[in-house]
């Protein structure tokens, strides 16, 4: 038995400055009563032919992928499996998605209290905001999975991230070196639906931290 692939965003890892900046794992099971043997994935973009993804092994059951963010590109996966007496299955398609990013300034971000917006090449899309005290959210219909991209550094203070009204958790930015581009928190519902994510910096720290400040650089989603 062999379940649809599904994708969802990567924490602690660093948004890349290339053409494909987003890690996504996308992942899958596969069961059987003799073992399983070998495994397949395969994605497609906008519809077209599916093209093999590399796993790391021959009956890996996920692949680490990285996606360019776009409003309308559409990506799908499918899996399939190999058992211990040569039995291969059908595949199993994954249902269609797309990656997309909001930064400061994108439609449908609500900055709440002073944000001050930075320019820089090391931030996704080259800019940033960051404040000690203020609140962004971003309210999006049809979302499977959120996640924040934010800097850690040596006077990074703690951010709190709301879900649909409800903290989920509170983040400690601060790092001994600067760090750009990070994810630092991802959420992943069961279904697509309207959702509501929002950053409050709490203007507390640490003690090895030299400020309280958090940045917002990206929040990026998945949608159907």
């Amino acid at each position: 038995v062999v379940t649809p692939p599904n994708a969802a965003f990567r924490t602690n890892v660093k948004i890349f400055a290339s053409s494909t900046p987003v890690p996504v794992r996308v992942s899958f099971t596969a069961t059987d009563a003799s073992a399983i043997a070998s495994t397949q994935l395969a994605r497609r973009i906008d519809g077209g032919a599916y093209t093999p993804v590399p796993l790391v092994s021959a009956n890996a059951m996920s692949a680490d992928v990285n996606f360019a963010t776009s409003d309308t590109t559409v990506h799908q996966f499918k899996a399939r499996a190999t058992d211990a007496s040569s039995n291969t299955s059908a595949y199993a398609a994954g249902a269609p998605f797309k990656v997309r990013v909001f930064q400061n300034g994108s439609p449908g971000v609500v900055e709440v209290g002073t944000w001050a917006s930075q320019s820089s090449t090391s931030f996704y899309g080259g800019s940033h905001s960051t404040s000690s005290t203020a609140k962004q959210r971003l309210t999006i219909s049809n979302a499977t999975d959120f996640a924040v991209v934010s800097t850690m550094g040596p006077d990074r203070g703690k951010l709190k991230v709301f879900v649909d009204g409800v903290l989920q958790t509170t983040i400690d930015l601060y790092s001994a070196s600067t760090v750009y581009r990070q994810v630092v928190y991802q959420k992943s519902f069961a279904s697509a639906g309207s959702h509501t994510i929002e950053v409050r910096p709490t203007n507390t720290k640490q003690q090895a931290s030299t400020g309280t400040r958090a940045d917002l650089d990206a929040f990026l989603v998945m949608t159907p």
